[in-house]
């Protein structure tokens, strides 16, 4: 225990000061990453947005673009009547396995 003393009164304000420095700087880190949140915020919030909205568009085009095979299509002209699922008797279309 004398050992521990004697080293702790030999270096007292060689830590005092290490301690010291080390709150100082943890306040110099933290005032700069609050001066760069505050003068960036908007592309902050741009990023963010994108962020968000990158996986969500990645979804809503996988979901958009996948054929659909459950369904006949017939054609009338100009108009894909297959699409909105009716025929001209306004009757649905049925799936392809289903026989009439």
């Amino acid at each position: 225990m004398a050992g521990k003393t004697t080293f702790l009164t030999k270096n007292k304000s060689i830590i005092l000061c290490g301690i010291s420095l080390a709150v100082l700087l943890l306040l110099l880190k933290w005032l700069e990453l609050r001066f760069i949140i505050i003068n960036n915020a908007l592309e902050i919030y741009a990023g963010s947005i994108a962020i968000i909205f990158t996986p969500l568009g990645i979804w809503l085009a996988l979901k958009l673009t996948k054929p659909n095979n459950g369904y006949i299509i017939y054609l009338y002209g100009n108009f894909a009547c297959g699409y909105f699922g009716f025929t001209n008797s306004g009757t649905l279309f049925k799936k392809k396995n289903e026989h009439h």
